[in-house]
């Protein structure tokens, strides 16, 4: 496998090389085009939450999904577009606010943890939201990362999803995107995928459709923490990606064979969760599962409290002299009725859905070239499809011998 990941790679360089020959002029991405979309105008709280509409057109009497935001060191209109980082150069579509480490406008290359990822929000299944952005031309090929959060709200489990590229007409019909037409999806260096790839073939940086980490995930130089559900095995989607589309083909089993498909709001898995510093505006350590249905109306687990670390409950850490969480085994053992009375009486543990699960995070990179060929030439859009989408297949090179390469996995 490790001869195939590394003849991957270089095929695919080889392939982008050629693809992005036809690149000869650019164009940068100058604004989020909200044509189609019914702006929340305030007024805003800090730590609470709103939502911008997306609609199918700009009549706004259809909405397709959303994009939202917390207000705090993220901010209205919940989304930016980065030219040119005031550190690294690169450029990328991001969530909109500061850092929240010195107060500064957000950029590409903020720290980890700093909540660059902007999230939008699908309300229909088998139908696209469709984000818009307009472009000014320059003559310079520019590579944008795509830092993005998808959330579905569709109110069914999503099987599969499909990203496509594409433009919006006056009408509002999406017109797709096609090879060679200046508008691709690349790696992270502007190679244009020209031969439909997987997911396995290429850096997760590049492409990837993750669940939380902190649900599934052996600890990395980002995440210190092992999943709670699985300490080894990131939980994502199958991927092929093309010049100009990604489409999912099923989630890795350490999710589905638990869970099912991408669960939809408002989650029915319910957690126990410890405010281990109360502050309502922090995230809550999640201690337990349900194993079961959840009465909401009555506040109890209709199948069994488990927990998924190494013992119930909390220990003393030598090191901080504070309470912490058990770390997670992967296996699932029963709470004591003892420790489930505590829990009872304990103001600062209670239990609640665990919302990760309605969200995935999305890495993959655009790079525009010349619009000419451009049935808008001044913007483009970017639609996903819940339940929608044929998985193509995937090219292999089997008969050449090249030496093995590693590719990377983890998002630096």
């Amino acid at each position: 496998m490790r001869r195939r990941n590394g003849l991957w790679k270089k095929m695919g360089m080889l392939l982008g090389v050629m693809a992005s020959a036809g690149l000869a002029q650019g164009a940068t991405v100058t604004e989020w085009d909200t044509t189609n979309v019914q702006m929340y105008n305030g007024p805003v709280q800090t730590y609470s939450s709103y939502i911008n509409t997306i609609h199918k057109d700009a009549t706004f009497t259809y909405p397709t999904g959303g994009l939202t935001w917390k207000e705090r060191d993220t901010q209205a209109p919940g989304l930016s577009i980065v030219n040119n980082d005031d550190k690294d150069g690169t450029n990328c579509i991001m969530s909109s606010g500061v850092n929240p480490y010195d107060g500064t406008i957000k950029q590409c290359s903020d720290p980890f943890q700093s909540s660059k990822r902007f999230k939008s929000l699908m309300y229909r299944s088998g139908e696209g939201t469709v984000l818009q952005f307009k472009t000014t031309d320059d003559g310079t090929v520019k590579t944008y990362r795509i830092l993005q959060k998808v959330a579905n709200w569709t109110g069914t489990p999503v099987k599969d999803f499909t990203l496509e590229l594409g433009f919006v007409d006056a009408n509002g019909n999406f017109i797709r995107s096609t090879a060679g037409d200046g508008l691709g999806l690349s790696s992270g260096g502007g190679l244009l995928w020209s031969q439909p790839t997987a997911r396995d073939q290429v850096s997760q940086k590049d492409l990837g459709a993750l669940f939380a980490h902190g649900l599934f995930g052996e600890p990395d130089k980002h995440h210190p923490e092992p999943g709670y559900f699985n300490p080894n095995v990131r939980a994502e989607f199958d991927l092929v990606v093309e010049e100009d589309r990604i489409v999912s083909n099923g989630i890795s089993p350490v999710h589905s064979e638990l869970f099912g498909q991408w669960q939809t709001t408002p989650i029915q898995i319910y957690g126990m969760y410890w405010d281990h510093d109360q502050l309502w505006y922090t995230d809550n350590i999640l201690l337990a599962n349900c194993n079961g249905s959840f009465d909401e109306t009555k506040g109890t687990c209709l199948g069994i409290w488990e927990t998924y670390r190494t013992q119930e409950g909390l220990y003393t850490d030598p090191e901080t002299g504070e309470l912490a969480p058990y770390p997670p085994a992967g296996v699932p053992t029963p709470i004591s009725k003892t420790l489930l009375a505590k829990w009872a009486a304990d103001p600062w543990v209670a239990p609640a859905p665990i919302d990760d699960f309605a969200n995935i995070n999305l890495n993959y990179f655009i790079t525009v070239g010349s619009t000419a060929k451009w049935p808008t030439p001044g913007a483009f859009a970017v639609r996903i499809t819940p339940n929608a989408g044929t998985v193509p297949p995937t090219v292999s090179y089997i008969s050449l011998s090249v030496t093995s390469i590693k590719a990377p996995t983890a998002v630096k």
